[in-house]
């Protein structure tokens, strides 16, 4: 395991590539917890971040990099707010508990 995890530069490399985003959301949920907020959903914000850059990034708009790279990332933080938009109004309006809508 641990070979493969960190034996070489490469798997070292690609070890942090497939982490990096999980330790953020963890971040981003302990956030949200020391609020006494349950948000349950935050793997559908990373996944939806993900998405945003995934179209932006592949074509979608033909820019130069140092251009691109900040509206990715704000465009993919955006595509989080705006899915937990939802539970967010549900539960300032209405009182419904997070954890139900963030499910």
């Amino acid at each position: 395991i641990v070979n493969g995890a960190v034996g070489s530069k490469f798997s070292a490399l690609e070890t942090l590539n497939r982490a990096t985003p999980l330790i953020f959301t963890g971040l981003a949920v302990a956030v949200a917890f020391r609020a006494k907020f349950w948000n349950i959903g935050a793997e559908a914000q990373l996944y939806a971040g993900a998405l945003m850059t995934v179209l932006l990034g592949t074509g979608a708009l033909p820019w130069p990099s140092f251009a691109l790279l900040p509206v990715m990332a704000a465009f993919a933080i955006l595509a989080g707010a705006i899915l937990l938009l939802i539970p967010a109004l549900l539960k300032t309006r209405f009182g419904v508990d997070e954890v139900v809508t963030t499910l």
